[in-house]
């Protein structure tokens, strides 16, 4: 981070790690689409996304806590 000119803040690691699994969520979510949503419907397709996607969740917290270490 120091390389960039800029420490990193609490808030805005937090913010990146918000964003880094929201984004991988919803590219899993995308990737799985309209065949999933027409099988299953709404409300099983959204617990099927997230019961699939907890690991990159996982991975985005680890980052965190690796980032939040290191600063």
């Amino acid at each position: 981070m120091e390389a960039m000119g800029a420490r990193a803040t609490p808030r805005g690691v937090a913010s990146s790690a918000v964003g880094l699994a929201v984004v991988l969520v919803a590219l899993k979510a995308r990737y799985l689409g309209a065949p999933l949503l027409a099988r299953l419907g709404p409300r099983d397709a959204a617990r099927w996304v997230a019961a699939i996607s907890y690991a990159d969740v996982l991975w985005a917290a680890a980052w965190w806590g690796g980032v939040r270490a290191a600063a």
